[in-house]
């Protein structure tokens, strides 16, 4: 086999076994990490860590591509002397598997956090009491539709009764909306993960590439303040306020920009 052959053969090799490698992990997060959530009576501490130990081995796995490379396989192309654009193909071809494996930990992680979610709302409206007892007659009130504590007025004696909703049903709150919505967003995740990099890799920023990632921006953080109110009725109210604050860092960004400075910070958010 001719060197070239030899050397390109063994990087194709390489990217295969962290590919299989890498999918390995993935498949092993998302049933240990499912079963870790059952083991432990639905207790999301010890799954968000196994999360980010998983995470953190399917991350390092991926930053062998680059390392490989440079240590390993670039020194080997520059001995056999070659035309640059052969090279820079085998390199284009590490890049684009670490991209798309990057990509698909990420699909990986909401899928993950998404079904925990699930998971975790269903065992906490299992365990929410049906009903409260008055402390002052004893009769039956209403459990409200909340997940923050709240006083509610007995029917019967008009007494006034706290409801604390518990661990549990706040859980969903504090651990369940975020993955939830994010997952409803995946869509509007993978285009605007696109423009960014199509602007990182561009020659020069233009104004053109500054608003498609602005577009996509707002499209995806839509998508999920959109889910996120339709599960939690009580942040609706200041959607178009959260959806300009998502953008507000950004666009502070934007201000250091010639491309954009000079288009007068063409604002699609007031």
């Amino acid at each position: 086999m001719p060197a070239l052959a030899q050397v390109v053969a063994r990087w194709d090799k390489f990217l295969q076994s962290i590919t299989a490698r890498h999918d390995e992990i993935l498949r092993e997060a998302q049933a240990g990490c499912a079963q870790l959530l059952i083991d432990n009576d639905y207790d999301t501490h010890a799954f968000g860590l196994a999360w980010g130990a998983m995470g953190m081995r399917a991350q390092q796995l991926t930053s062998k591509i680059s390392d490989t490379w440079d240590e390993k396989v670039s020194p080997m192309f520059d001995e056999l002397d070659l035309d640059a654009g052969i090279e820079d193909q085998q390199s284009a071809k590490g890049y684009a598997l670490h991209e798309r494996l990057e990509v698909e930990l990420e699909a990986a992680r909401v899928n993950v956090f998404a079904d925990a979610a699930r998971a975790v709302w269903r065992r906490a409206v299992e365990q929410a009491p049906p009903h409260l007892s008055c402390s002052q007659c004893g009769g039956p009130v209403p459990v409200p539709s909340t997940l923050s504590a709240v006083n509610v007025t007995c029917g019967s004696c008009s007494a006034v009764v706290t409801y604390e909703p518990g661990a549990r049903l706040r859980s969903i709150e504090h651990f369940c909306v975020h993955p939830l919505a994010e997952e409803a967003a995946w869509a509007q995740w993978l285009a605007r993960h696109a423009a960014e990099q199509a602007l990182s890799a561009a020659r020069d920023e233009t104004l053109a590439l500054l608003k498609e990632v602005e577009r996509t921006q707002i499209e995806y953080w839509r998508a999920y303040l959109t889910t996120r109110a339709a599960l939690l009725p009580t942040f609706a109210p200041a959607f178009d306020k959260d959806l300009r604050g998502k953008l507000q860092y950004w666009y502070e960004l934007q201000e250091r920009s010639g491309a954009w400075v000079a288009a007068g910070s063409p604002r699609a958010l007031p």
